[in-house]
């Protein structure tokens, strides 16, 4: 007698094998889905792009159509496993989701702020800019009215120096300077000046350099200036006068006096003297400025 054949018994082999296979699937699939949507590093500090969320939500979107789609087929099954995997994908896509508003929401504030901080900046630089050009205008306009009024000055500055030579040139009187003891006729000069007068050489011959200040303005040419406090002073001096006149008597020569306006009553008095000693004169008024320059070229007044 043949020995049966035993029937099959059921195996659950299969149902776990297929039940690990799509469960392990959607587990790993949930696993990618939250670790792309937590792990994905962030973009500059100007935000992430909307793209890149856009990208990442549609990919979170099509891995989780699958899963939903099986859920609804396995609906009679034990899917609380992979129920709560889709639940976290689902919270990371919505995290994903609010995560991009917010990006985007900061990207938009962000370059808000930089449009307005930029716009108030750029007008701020362009005032400045205009500023400094204006004041640059008015420093080449006042450089250049500088240069026009020291041109002008420079210009006014010569003309008065032409004036001022030709002045002195013609309060200049050139004069011969009269020789230590003279030995043929000539003249013994006299300057009247600031109420006194100043013969030019004393009794022995010698220039005068106390009552007078020489300055030489040549080889051959001093430029006299009487000190208003020294001199000779009628009557007070007339014996100094006389004495001086008689030193001379024997010389032959006359008296020039040179007389300036403040003067002529002290030229009055010494030629009144000098007639009384019976000398000679001559007379030459000198304006008042005018300097006296003795050499050996000038002239003297002739006598009376």
């Amino acid at each position: 007698m043949k020995r049966r054949a035993l029937a099959p018994a059921d195996s659950l082999d299969l149902l776990l094998d297929t039940m690990c296979n799509t469960f392990g699937g959607i587990i790993l699939i949930a696993l990618l889905v939250a670790l792309l949507a937590r792990q994905t590093p962030l973009q500059s500090a100007a935000g992430p792009s909307n793209a890149l969320y856009d990208q990442r939500i549609a990919l979170a979107e099509n891995e989780l159509a699958p899963l939903r789609a099986h859920l609804g087929t396995h609906a009679g099954d034990d899917v609380s496993a992979p129920a709560a995997a889709v639940v976290a994908a689902e919270e990371s896509l919505v995290a994903a989701r609010a995560e991009a508003v917010a990006a985007a929401a900061e990207t938009t504030h962000r370059a808000e702020t930089v449009a307005a901080v930029g716009g108030a900046a750029w007008s701020q630089l362009a005032e400045e800019l205009r500023q400094l050009e204006r004041r640059e205008t008015e420093l080449r306009n006042l450089i250049a009215a500088t240069e026009a009024e020291t041109a002008r000055l420079r210009e006014r500055q010569a003309a008065l120096a032409a004036q001022e030579q030709r002045e002195r040139d013609s309060q200049t009187v050139k004069l011969r300077f009269p020789k230590e003891r003279p030995r043929t006729r000539s003249s013994l000069a006299v300057i009247c000046k600031h109420g006194r007068f100043y013969p030019l050489y004393s009794a022995v011959g010698v220039t005068d350099r106390t009552n007078i200040s020489w300055r030489s303005v040549g080889s051959d040419a001093e430029e006299s200036t009487p000190n208003p406090e020294r001199g000779l002073q009628l009557p007070t001096n007339v014996s100094s006068w006389r004495a001086l006149l008689d030193a001379h008597r024997s010389e032959g020569i006359y008296v020039a006096f040179y007389v300036y306006a403040d003067s002529y009553e002290t030229f009055r008095e010494a030629k009144e003297v000098a007639i009384e000693s019976r000398f000679e004169f001559g007379i030459e008024v000198v304006p008042a400025g005018r300097k006296l320059i003795w050499g050996s070229k000038g002239s003297s007044p002739p006598p009376l």
